[in-house]
């Protein structure tokens, strides 16, 4: 059966020299030979002496627990429970590793992505739209910064804009379309097969959109907070991903 074949070729190719998978065998091997031997020179000696001191019942026990200690060492060694154990380890730190690798990628309040990975995520889409003709764009939107500095030093303000300006502008966009988080709550857009003309018509929804918003503060109080929409595409505004992102933030100033 090729599945079959190919599994076991799979688990040859992860044993090591001595039968393990990655040096776990060979130390469950090692540990329980030990405990083994350690239990049976015990039991031999509680033999030799069992008789003369009374404790034959305690030297039997002993030599039965070395024989059992033996027998399930030798079946972990040649059944890989070890090595059941160690794949179902590599599992679950591969998950937490991939879990914390989407954390550490994303913003923590808001989870857009980070600024750098929102930026590769705009070299990857423009090398793809050079490649194949397509065009695209970014966006960015500030939240007006005297709306909020007018505000005060106040809990929870700042928490409260950075979940209003990307709960709202996610409403807004396609599933496509990707988010980062900026500094000072704005929200940058990377806009797929999206020309100039279209950008222009994402912007007017977002500001249309906040137009109609009030941002709830965490005492109850609702504010408006207008924003401005800055724009930039391919290939029309340049001609890399760099350049690109500076025009739009350049824009956005």
């Amino acid at each position: 059966m090729p599945s079959q074949q190919t599994t076991e070729e799979i688990h040859d190719g992860a044993r090591g020299p001595s039968g393990g998978r990655s040096g776990v065998r060979p130390l469950t091997l090692r540990v329980g030979s030990y405990a083994a031997a350690g239990l049976l020179v015990l039991a031999l000696v509680g033999l030799a002496v069992g008789p003369s001191s009374g404790n034959s019942s305690v030297a039997m026990w002993s030599l039965v627990l070395a024989s059992m200690t033996i027998l399930m060492g030798t079946v972990f060694v040649t059944q890989g429970v070890p090595g059941r154990l160690e794949e179902e380890y590599e599992k679950s730190l591969q998950e937490v590793t991939r879990r914390f690798e989407i954390l550490s990628a994303r913003d923590w309040l808001t989870g857009l992505l980070t600024p750098a990975e929102f930026s590769g995520a705009v070299k990857i889409e423009f090398a793809r739209s050079q490649r194949y003709g397509r065009q695209m764009s970014v966006a960015v939107i500030e939240p007006d910064q005297e709306s909020l500095e007018a505000l005060g030093p106040r809990e929870g303000v700042g928490e409260a804009a950075a979940r209003f300006m990307a709960d709202g502008i996610s409403m807004i966009l396609r599933e496509t379309d990707v988010l980062g988080q900026r500094d000072g709550f704005g929200v940058t857009a990377l806009l797929p097969e999206t020309n100039a003309d279209g950008a222009a018509v994402v912007a007017e929804r977002i500001l249309a959109r906040f137009e109609r918003s009030l941002l709830t503060l965490p005492d109850g109080e609702q504010i408006p907070v207008p924003v401005k929409v800055a724009v930039a595409s391919y290939p029309g505004d340049a001609g890399d991903a760099a350049t690109l992102l500076e025009r739009v933030a350049g824009r956005a100033a």
